[in-house]
């Protein structure tokens, strides 16, 4: 199970950037793959609340997907955003008792507050029980 959470995540990470390029743009792209290579638990951001969040001590709670994005997008993200939450919902697994979420934004213009529309946004229409404390919206500085 923990497979198809990372699938599932580089899935939805790789399908983010690629949706906004241009049909020029597709033919310089590459893709570097990397594999065993971990994201470093030192990585601090900011969630919903305004709090300090690491990502090391949220990754070893439990299995992890990771989802890149901008919180204030007002077209492509919630596309990618609607796509994820419905393959959440078909899954048999929840966000919570089986795994976590880690939504995080790569516009350092973003804010908690930004944050914390999305996640109560993202819980609302996920509409499982227990999920928001497995649920997380976070943003960085830069």
């Amino acid at each position: 199970m923990k497979i198809v959470i990372f699938f599932l995540g580089i899935i939805v990470a790789l399908i983010r950037p690629a949706c906004a390029l241009t049909p020029g743009d597709l033919s310089r792209v590459t893709l570097e793959q990397h594999p065993g290579l971990q994201l470093s638990h030192d990585l601090v951001f900011r969630d919903e609340n305004g709090q300090q969040f690491r990502f090391g001590n949220s990754a070893a709670k439990q299995p992890t997907v990771l989802v890149p994005g901008y919180y204030r997008c007002p077209m492509l993200c919630p596309l990618i955003n609607d796509g994820l939450i419905q393959a959440l919902q078909e899954l048999r697994m929840s966000v919570g008792p089986d795994f976590q979420v880690v939504d995080f934004s790569i516009d350092p213009g973003d804010t908690a507050a930004d944050a914390a529309r999305k996640k109560s946004e993202y819980l609302r229409r996920y509409g499982r029980p227990d999920a928001s404390e497995a649920w997380h919206c976070v943003v960085g500085d830069q």
